[in-house]
């Protein structure tokens, strides 16, 4: 007796199925994939934000020390209504420089209309700074440092900051030219925090004569490691200069420049345009072209 072999029918409709959900599986993988790579970006220029505008605050501070040390009293434009100098070591005199503490004020929530800063950020927490050498010399040597104890919170409204923490030496080559290393600068407190680290120089190129940093342009170059929480890294480099003008309403972010993070490992590619419309506009638009794909973002 002969046994036939059965047949076995595959529906259309299971075939059609099959590929939507392979379809879907792959659309939601590469959906991801961007996502990540965007949240990279968007962290990338929060963290450069910051960085400038620590290292303002630090030279507007230190270039008002003389040779004999500082003073707890300075005018600034950064520390708000009631921030203050803690001075932990005034004097130069003693030979082994000068340190003190940027205090911006309780950072309890929500923040006070005093805690604004003039470059429209809400400011909380501390900042640490030692001056090895006398701050007006060629080669001066700053070492800045933010815990995670000093809770240093920056944000754009009062209830929702970002908390970082930071490690960098500013070495001051000229009267307004800087070296800068960035040995840890990341956000705390949120999932998958990345981490930049980097070689940046800044120069003054607009306000060079004139006390204070109000109307001062900077231009910002520099290249380093982004790394992520996971493992991945992207190198990132300036590949046209950021321009920073310290200017009422414009002094939150760079208004011009390029930057390009690379991701050699897995082949992914992310450009900033700081001026993605032109105009040089004081608003916080930034625009991260992700795998061909344009999104423009505001930085916070």
């Amino acid at each position: 007796m002969k046994y036939r072999q059965p047949v076995v029918s595959i529906s259309p409709f299971i075939v059609w199925v099959s590929c939507l959900l392979f379809v879907c599986q792959s659309c939601e993988r590469i959906n991801k994939e961007k996502n990540e790579n965007l949240e990279v970006a968007v962290q990338f220029a929060a963290l450069q934000s910051e960085l400038l505008s620590v290292v303002e605050c630090v030279d507007e501070i230190a270039d008002q020390s003389n040779g004999n040390g500082i003073s707890s009293t300075v005018n600034t434009t950064f520390l708000g209504k009631n921030g203050l100098l803690e001075l932990v070591d005034s004097t130069y005199q003693d030979g082994d420089g000068i340190e003190f503490f940027i205090s911006f004020s309780d950072p309890s929530l929500p923040f006070s209309q005093a805690q604004k800063s003039m470059d429209g950020k809400y400011r909380a927490g501390k900042i640490w700074v030692k001056i090895v050498s006398h701050y007006q010399e060629n080669s001066a040597i700053a070492e800045v440092k933010i815990d995670k104890g000093m809770r240093y919170s920056v944000g754009i409204t009062t209830d929702n900051p970002r908390e970082f923490v930071l490690s960098m030496t500013l070495v001051r080559v000229l009267k307004k030219t800087f070296d800068i290393k960035v040995g840890k600068l990341s956000q705390i407190g949120i999932s998958d925090p990345v981490q930049l680290t980097g070689q940046c120089s800044l120069e003054k190129v607009v306000g060079i004569t004139i006390p204070g940093i109000l109307g001062d342009h900077y231009l910002f170059n520099g290249k380093g490691l982004i790394s992520e929480a996971d493992g991945h890294n992207f190198s990132w480099a300036i590949a046209l200069p950021l321009l920073k003008k310290m200017e009422p309403g414009c002094a939150v972010v760079c208004v011009k420049g390029v930057v390009d993070l690379n991701d050699d490992k897995d082949n992914k590619r992310i450009n900033i345009d700081y001026d993605p419309f032109e105009n040089e506009a004081c608003d916080r638009f930034v625009r991260a072209t992700i795998a061909g794909k344009i999104i423009d973002f505001e930085i916070e």
